[in-house]
Protein backbone atom coordinates (compact mmCIF):
# COMPACT_ATOMS: atom_id res chain seq x y z
CA UNK A 1 0.00 0.00 0.00
CA UNK A 2 0.91 3.33 -1.04
CA UNK A 3 2.47 5.92 1.82
CA UNK A 4 0.36 9.01 2.19
CA UNK A 5 2.29 12.06 0.85
CA UNK A 6 4.06 13.66 3.52
CA UNK A 7 7.13 16.04 4.71
CA UNK A 8 9.51 14.73 2.07
CA UNK A 9 7.04 15.05 -0.59
CA UNK A 10 8.89 16.06 -4.22
CA UNK A 11 6.20 19.04 -5.52
CA UNK A 12 7.98 19.14 -8.65
CA UNK A 13 5.14 21.74 -10.11
CA UNK A 14 5.92 24.08 -7.50
CA UNK A 15 9.79 24.31 -7.68
CA UNK A 16 10.06 28.38 -7.93
CA UNK A 17 8.65 28.72 -4.67
CA UNK A 18 10.34 29.46 -1.24
CA UNK A 19 11.15 26.39 1.07
CA UNK A 20 8.89 28.07 3.62
CA UNK A 21 5.76 27.73 1.17
CA UNK A 22 6.66 24.13 0.53
CA UNK A 23 7.16 23.05 3.95
CA UNK A 24 3.46 24.46 4.45
CA UNK A 25 2.25 22.55 1.35
CA UNK A 26 3.75 19.47 2.38
CA UNK A 27 2.44 20.12 6.05
CA UNK A 28 -0.89 20.10 4.76
CA UNK A 29 -0.52 17.22 2.27
CA UNK A 30 0.77 14.91 5.62
CA UNK A 31 -2.64 16.21 7.36
CA UNK A 32 -4.94 15.56 4.44
CA UNK A 33 -6.05 19.29 4.57
CA UNK A 34 -4.51 21.08 1.38
CA UNK A 35 -7.60 20.38 -0.58
CA UNK A 36 -9.70 22.05 2.16
CA UNK A 37 -7.51 24.67 2.73
CA UNK A 38 -7.22 25.51 -1.41
CA UNK A 39 -11.03 24.97 -1.12
CA UNK A 40 -11.70 27.93 1.98
CA UNK A 41 -9.32 30.13 -0.16
CA UNK A 42 -10.36 29.56 -3.41
CA UNK A 43 -14.11 28.97 -3.07
CA UNK A 44 -15.33 30.26 -6.52
CA UNK A 45 -14.48 27.85 -9.84
CA UNK A 46 -13.89 28.90 -13.15
CA UNK A 47 -16.68 28.39 -15.78
CA UNK A 48 -13.71 28.07 -18.67
CA UNK A 49 -14.34 25.28 -20.21
CA UNK A 50 -14.39 25.49 -23.92
CA UNK A 51 -12.31 27.44 -26.63
CA UNK A 52 -14.70 30.15 -27.23
CA UNK A 53 -15.59 30.85 -23.61
CA UNK A 54 -11.91 31.18 -23.11
CA UNK A 55 -10.71 33.21 -26.24
CA UNK A 56 -13.43 36.08 -25.04
CA UNK A 57 -11.86 35.97 -21.53
CA UNK A 58 -8.43 36.49 -23.08
CA UNK A 59 -9.48 39.18 -25.80
CA UNK A 60 -11.51 40.69 -22.89
CA UNK A 61 -8.09 40.46 -20.86
CA UNK A 62 -6.13 41.59 -23.89
CA UNK A 63 -8.41 44.73 -24.59
CA UNK A 64 -8.38 45.55 -21.08
CA UNK A 65 -4.74 45.60 -20.20
CA UNK A 66 -2.72 45.43 -23.55
CA UNK A 67 -4.42 47.77 -25.52
CA UNK A 68 -1.70 48.23 -27.89
CA UNK A 69 -0.80 44.58 -28.56
CA UNK A 70 -1.40 42.69 -31.57
CA UNK A 71 -4.21 40.48 -31.53
CA UNK A 72 -4.42 37.26 -30.29
CA UNK A 73 -3.19 34.37 -32.69
CA UNK A 74 -4.54 31.22 -30.58
CA UNK A 75 -6.67 30.60 -27.59
CA UNK A 76 -6.87 26.91 -27.01
CA UNK A 77 -8.31 25.22 -23.83
CA UNK A 78 -6.88 21.81 -23.13
CA UNK A 79 -8.92 19.38 -21.25
CA UNK A 80 -5.67 17.11 -20.44
CA UNK A 81 -4.20 19.20 -18.33
CA UNK A 82 -3.99 17.15 -15.11
CA UNK A 83 -5.33 18.35 -11.47
CA UNK A 84 -2.40 19.49 -10.53
CA UNK A 85 -1.45 21.90 -13.51
CA UNK A 86 -4.92 23.25 -13.71
CA UNK A 87 -4.80 24.16 -10.34
CA UNK A 88 -1.38 25.90 -10.58
CA UNK A 89 -2.69 27.67 -14.05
Amino acid sequence: MAQPPGLDTPLPLLGGYPEALLAQVRAALAAGALGRTLQQRYPEVHTLRRDAALYAHASALKARYLKNAPALAKVAYDNRLQIAQRALG
